[in-house]
């Protein structure tokens, strides 16, 4: 199995699985995630989670790099096809291991430890998300899981992040929101500064959009899409941003998607027209603080599939939960009730889910996982 495991306290970090019983509940661990050296932590978090979820043991597999994640999940969804698995991780690492459980009856708990937290932001809705805070939720009563929606991004020709090479057929399930625009090109520099400058990890993405605004100007994209209805519509345009949501949150912090529901079988696009600099930053304040935005300044499509496509010899800059990639076109559609997401039974029904009888699988339990009456 990738990545290397960690057992009870007193075991070397690298080596060979624990050999003690599968309670069926795991830990991945970013350890470069954010700023809260989670390294030096993980003994604690691994003892505070097996206390809250009742069981002497939770296995830990640290990533080493970028889709290390997919790899150790997918790993533990064939030894336990049930699994539980907890991600200590940014949004990035936590996308990465929802990729890894679509169609899967394993389950994922979202620890967020990254710098934007942004899906944490939409499951935890109205409650604290920081993870000791979590973990102790589940220890006062439990889980109760969710099927949430994906969407699934596909594009003929690809480029990741700050890679020259060209490649094929990407075939990716993103959580949270796919960004196309301007504020995709904020989050590439706002990336870079992250990279360099840790420690201006929680100013980046401010510190991108001043530099992004540097020379910028607008881009041209047709959009496709089938409305509520069902019928096929196509309409092109110079834009600024495009936000295309399943969740709620995206860039840290930042609310495109006040109406969002991770689970009601739509596509959510916020598409802008050219703007000016001060509607700009009016809108990114709208964002921030999670108000009503015009409809004149960003129009709101619903749907379940968008076709994009770059009318410019420059491709189309977009953020996959929060990984940059250059695109000539993308095809985006949901994929409702895809991944299996836990989160403390003592908050309710998120305000990000829709409630109901159906979406609530609690009887899927972990095996030897016990949940408090």
């Amino acid at each position: 199995m990738s990545g290397a495991t960690i057992g009870s306290p007193d075991e070397s970090v690298a080596g060979p699985a624990v050999s003690k019983p599968d309670c069926g509940a795991y830990l991945i661990v970013n350890p470069r995630a954010g700023k809260q050296k989670l390294h030096s932590r993980v003994v604690q978090l691994q003892s505070h989670l097996a206390r809250a979820l009742n069981v002497d043991h939770v296995p830990v597999y640290f990533t080493h790099g970028p889709w290390d994640a997919p790899n150790i999940a997918s790993d533990l969804i064939a030894r336990s096809p049930r699994a539980l698995i907890a991600v200590a991780a940014g949004d990035g690492t936590i996308s990465e291991v929802a990729h890894a459980l679509v169609g899967s009856r394993a389950r994922l708990l979202a620890l967020p430890y990254g710098s934007g937290n942004d899906l944490a932001r939409s499951l935890y809705r109205g409650h604290a998300h920081r993870p000791h805070q979590i973990i102790d939720a589940i220890a006062t009563g439990g889980l109760e899981t969710y099927r949430v929606d994906t969407l699934r991004v596909r594009a003929p020709r690809y480029r990741l992040g700050r890679a020259r090479q060209w490649r094929t057929n990407l075939d990716r399930y993103v959580i949270n929101a796919v960004s196309i625009g301007l504020d995709s090109r904020v989050a590439a520099i706002a990336n870079s500064i992250q990279r360099r400058w840790p420690a201006l990890s929680n100013v980046s993405y401010f510190l991108g959009a001043a530099v992004a605004m540097v020379g910028r100007k607008p881009s041209a994209m047709q959009m496709g899409h089938s409305d509520p209805k069902g019928k096929w519509r196509n309409k092109a345009r110079s834009y600024d941003l495009c936000a295309v949501c399943n969740a709620s949150f995206y860039g840290g912090g930042f609310e495109p998607n006040r109406r969002g529901r991770l689970n009601d079988g739509m596509i959510d696009v916020y598409w802008s027209k050219p703007l000016k600099l001060e509607q700009i930053i009016r809108l990114v304040g709208r964002f921030k603080t999670g108000k009503p935005i015009d409809t004149r300044v960003l129009e709101r499509y619903q749907g379940e599939r968008f076709d994009f496509e770059s009318l410019s010899n420059e491709p189309l800059v977009l953020t996959l939960d929060g990984e940059v990639a250059y695109v000539p076109k993308a095809y985006v559609q949901v994929v409702s009730h895809a991944v299996n997401v836990s989160l403390p039974r003592v908050w309710g029904t998120p305000l990000g889910l829709r409630p109901g009888a159906d979406d609530s699988i609690s009887n899927a339990r972990v095996p030897g996982v016990s949940k408090a009456d």
